[in-house]
């Protein structure tokens, strides 16, 4: 189960720490977010599973850097992170991605 959720720079997520449980509702107006949490809570775990922990210098194809950043706060990265909670063993998952030199990832 995933038990914490952390968002930072995802399309329209400035910072977003949110502890879950075995039912979490995310609730909100039009264009508040709640799509994005799911988006990033399903990318990284498919990460997880097609390539195990993330093995440094993995790049995947997320996209253009600037369509998925907050351009409101103007981010450099996009971080995502995971904990997963199984059986009394806690897992953590880590995402980030930086801005190239040429802006586009």
């Amino acid at each position: 189960m995933v038990s914490r959720v952390l968002i930072d720079g995802y399309k329209s997520i400035g910072r977003l720490e949110m502890e879950l449980e075995n039912f979490t509702l995310l609730s909100g107006v039009n264009s508040a977010g709640k799509s994005s949490v799911i988006q990033a809570v399903l990318y990284v775990l498919q990460m997880e599973k097609q390539y195990g922990r993330f093995p440094a210098g993995r790049n995947s194809d997320f996209g253009k850097f600037v369509d998925f950043r907050n351009n409101i706060k103007g981010n450099k990265e996009i971080q995502f992170e995971l904990d997963i909670q199984e059986g009394g063993h806690r897992d953590s998952y880590h995402w980030c991605q930086y801005v190239c030199g040429s802006g586009t990832r």
